[in-house]
């Protein structure tokens, strides 16, 4: 046994339904710890990134574990993608002009005031074979992108190439001296979207 640790608001901020204690730990049996080491280590398993997996199936928190133990290890490298993910994804907001959206100025909104969340969940993101660093792959609300990615449930790994590493592949330059990688994009050869995929060393999908 050990116990999982998730974080809880202070008790001055919690409503009269909750009475959990700033940081309470939860015992997890044996059978119930190995669901939760095979969940952190199959990851999403859709080609956008995800961080579902990291969430405590209940109050929706990130886990926490004993720093002793390897999915503390595991979490860490995730909670630091995820930031890294988050920054890129509210210049990319920014760059688009979609810090303009009524949502993120409207009270009624789950958006509002929440570039952060806004930008994490309309901003697509995928893991490069290559480099293994996450790129942009377009803008898709959630719902859309979900859909498309059960469709995409048997996509090759290998298939997803960041612009920086496909550029190099195709003779071209790797680095924007002003803009670094971030922002080095193809489009589809079909319907001009940003590419997500790049098949056979040689041509780039939506």
């Amino acid at each position: 046994f050990f116990f999982l640790m998730i974080r809880r608001p202070p008790r001055s901020t919690q409503s009269r339904s909750s009475a959990a204690s700033d940081v309470y730990k939860r015992q997890v049996s044996t059978q119930s710890t190995w669901g939760i080491s095979k969940r952190v280590e199959t990851k999403w398993v859709t080609p956008r990134i995800f961080f579902s997996f990291c969430l405590c199936p209940l109050c929706k928190a990130w886990m926490e574990f004993p720093e002793d133990s390897t999915l503390h290890e595991h979490l860490l490298g995730f909670k630091k993608m995820h930031s890294e993910i988050q920054e890129k994804a509210v210049q990319r907001i920014k760059f688009e002009g979609k810090d303009k959206d009524p949502r993120l100025n409207d009270p009624n909104s789950p958006y509002y005031n929440n570039i952060q969340d806004f930008a994490m969940k309309t901003c697509c993101y995928y893991l490069c074979y290559k480099c293994k660093k996450p790129y942009f792959g377009g803008m898709k609300d959630c719902e859309r992108a979900m859909e498309e990615e059960k469709n995409n449930a048997d996509f090759k790994h290998e298939e997803l190439i960041c612009g920086s590493c496909a550029a190099v592949t195709l003779g071209g330059q790797r680095q924007c001296g002003q803009h670094g990688t971030d922002f080095i994009e193809f489009k589809c050869k079909f319907c001009c979207s940003i590419s997500q995929w790049f098949c056979w060393g040689t041509t780039h999908f939506c």
